[in-house]
């Protein structure tokens, strides 16, 4: 009899190894540098792109070229030396493009609108502001997020800070917005705070709804928040799918190393996580958390995941180029 159940659970062992598919890239796409973040305009069937050496890149993936760069001035190093501007982030909203990019007063930063054809400096170095990311809530808003973990709502036609309140007090890691016009927002402490917007208050524009304190012992590097579902990259070795509409963590990913960036696709139907020293993604089920493909060959440090639907998935490494992988896309 225990032979038997031995050789049932060997059976079964087998068939899930076999349904877990083995992906390398299906098509890579050349960048001017190296990509440091991805925004999906689905509408216009492009990507975003923004580069290390101060070019935000607009890339059609239907007609599978570059469209559009746009190239920021030089600046000047602690040296005087003349070099390009990285940019940190880049987020998109109808036609119009909202980044982030390194300036030539120290750690302070440049926040860039790019609207109706014109690049517009929304915050410059004089302003003295030490901003690492930032997002659009509607055309005329957005949100900006300190070193500090202060965050705050910008309104883009007076150049004015509506709110900011400190999300944490630790150094800021990174946010996400869902849709619903949450936030979700991480920092060096693990923790996670849940923040409501609400633009039609009057006083509490920024309110935060939940501290999730629990879930990591040690820095999440990334995260990512869609349809009520929270995706956390900790220092610990682990990622973590919580569900804010329950309060319920519903699974905990261990690794052997870093688990230091993560994605979840437009339906919060799949996740992604770094998995390893190689750099390896596994891709998992958000319902059932069984890992559904493992995606190989990045070759170095990942900088961004992007998912174009439910099935197609970017990847940006340090060398100058995004890999495709397609999930449904048999391979041999």
């Amino acid at each position: 009899m225990k032979i038997i159940i031995l050789a049932f659970v060997l059976l079964l062992a087998s068939i899930n190894a076999k349904s877990i598919a083995t992906l390398t890239p299906n098509f890579k796409i050349k960048s001017s540098s190296i990509v440091r973040d991805m925004a999906l305009n689905k509408n216009k069937h492009t990507i975003i792109i923004a580069t290390e050496y101060g070019e935000v890149q607009t890339y059609n993936y239907i007609k599978n070229k570059f469209i559009k760069t746009i190239k920021l001035d030089n600046i000047t190093d602690f040296m005087g030396d003349s070099m390009k501007p990285e940019v940190f982030c880049v987020d998109v909203f109808a036609d119009d493009y909202l980044f982030v990019s390194q300036s030539s007063a120290g750690g302070y930063t440049n926040v860039w609108l790019y609207k109706n054809n014109k690049l517009i400096n929304l915050i410059n170095k004089d302003a003295k502001k030490d901003i690492i990311k930032a997002k659009f809530i509607s055309k005329d808003v957005i949100l900006l997020a300190y070193l500090g973990s202060d965050i705050s709502l910008f309104d883009i036609k007076t150049k004015k800070e509506l709110q900011k309140i400190q999300a944490s007090r630790s150094k800021f890691s990174d946010f996400d917005i869902s849709e619903q016009k949450s936030v979700a927002l991480t920092s060096e402490s693990g923790a996670i705070a849940i923040i409501d917007i609400d633009l039609n208050s009057h006083t509490n524009l920024l309110k935060i709804k939940s501290n999730l304190d629990k879930l990591h012992t040690d820095n999440v590097y990334k995260l990512a928040y869609n349809k009520g579902i929270v995706a956390t990259a900790g220092q610990d070795r682990q990622g973590v799918i919580y569900n804010t509409n329950t309060n319920k963590k519903i699974a905990t990913i261990k690794s052997n190393f870093f688990v230091y960036i993560t994605a979840l696709s437009p339906n919060a139907q799949k996740v992604a996580f770094s998995l390893d020293v190689d750099n390896n993604v596994g891709v998992f089920d958000v319902k059932t958390m069984q890992k559904i493909a493992m995606l190989k060959g990045i070759g170095s440090k990942i900088n961004a995941i992007l998912f174009i639907d439910e099935s197609t998935i970017l990847i940006s490494n340090n060398q100058n180029e995004i890999l495709g992988y397609r999930l449904n896309k048999k391979q041999k």
